[in-house]
């Protein structure tokens, strides 16, 4: 009888604890849906699908990006502004009403940043370590000083939602910037984009090199009140909304997190090339402002895939998490009750 007991016993247990790992996992995972093939899941999507207004002038463009589904309203706001760089400044702001003892307060948080693109360098690396330093030989600096005025268009998508998109152009077309912003998550030239981020092609075209074996470097400055941190896993790759072949820096403020990130390879002349960079440093020219250099194999055609935003969090909601600690606790309970019944069993044999 007590070998009979014995086995009904682990019998039960075994069942118990499968029962609640498998409860768990099904309200976890099991019900996510991702009809689009984006690998997010839907239901998350229409939480996070914003309204985009976009405003456009010969060399300046605001955007404004406003949560359309959830009960905090927030703004997402990307500025572009041509000068002697192209710069592209965002901003996150929310606003959030809540009541303690009585009393009504508000709660506000602004937040921006900015990067800018300065101007393209052809250089000789002398010292063979890829990237634009003290030692190198620099031929020759091309200043973005004239651009052609900024063109918006507008894509219909298969999700039927809206793809922005911006081109901005040097007058002779050598340097062209690509920004796209989406409405929700979505798939842009094999990239999958986020509605808090904007996507920043760069497209370098048959420069007029100086010398047979130079190459180039991109100055790029980096503008914020808060310091930048190196990311080794960015966010999205950590979510798993990018290959496991990004860089960048990130800036953070009261639980938010701008970042600026990269692709680690660019295509140059059709080939899959690695993007160098340097580490980020105090700008010569402004110490309030930081800098990097991206440093490109040499060729005619060269186009490079930058993004810049604000990270979208995904966490189980707080009734998710009480149904699995619902769950659990209730196997818990069933394991000890069992227990209960065996010694009980024991003691009156």
């Amino acid at each position: 009888m007590n070998k009979k007991l014995k086995i009904l016993t682990f019998l039960m247990l075994g069942f118990l604890l499968v029962s609640s790992i498998g409860l768990v996992t099904a309200d976890t995972g099991d019900d996510d849906h991702d009809d689009d093939n984006d690998e997010v899941d839907d239901e998350f999507e229409h939480e996070e699908e914003r309204q985009i207004e976009i405003e456009v002038e010969s060399n300046q463009v605001e955007i404004t990006s406003k949560s359309k589904n959830k009960d905090v309203e927030n703004k997402f706001e990307i500025d572009v502004e041509l000068s002697d760089y192209v710069e592209v400044k965002v901003g996150f702001s929310e606003e959030i009403e809540y009541y303690e003892n009585g009393t009504e307060f508000e709660q506000e948080t602004e937040y921006e940043f900015s990067v800018k693109f300065k101007e393209i360098i052809e250089f000789i690396d002398l010292n063979n370590n890829s990237i634009f330093d003290t030692g190198d030989d620099e031929v020759q600096v091309y200043d973005f000083d004239s651009f052609k005025p900024i063109e918006y268009s507008t894509e219909m998508l298969p999700s039927n939602n809206t793809l922005h998109k911006l081109l901005i152009s040097t007058t002779d077309d050598v340097f062209k910037v690509h920004l796209f912003i989406v409405e929700e998550f979505e798939i842009v030239n094999g990239s999958l984009v986020t509605p808090m981020e904007a996507k920043i092609d760069l497209e370098f075209t048959n420069f007029n090199y100086m010398e047979a074996e130079s190459q180039l470097a991109l100055y790029v400055k980096l503008e914020s009140e808060f310091e930048y941190s190196y990311e080794e896993e960015t966010h999205n790759e950590k979510e798993g909304w990018s290959e496991d072949h990004e860089d960048g820096y990130s800036t953070h403020l009261a639980g938010e997190t701008g970042f600026f990130t990269w692709d680690d390879f660019a295509m140059v002349d059709d080939v899959e090339t690695p993007v160098e960079f340097t580490p980020i440093s105090d700008d010569d020219d402004d110490p309030e402002e930081d800098k990097i250099y991206f440093n490109y194999a040499r060729g005619n055609h060269i186009y490079h895939d930058p993004k810049i935003g604000f990270a979208v969090i995904t966490a189980a909601s707080p009734t998710n998490w009480l149904t699995i600690g619902l769950i659990g606790g209730g196997a818990v309970v069933a394991v000890a009750t069992v227990a209960l019944i065996v010694v009980g069993a024991r003691k009156r044999r």
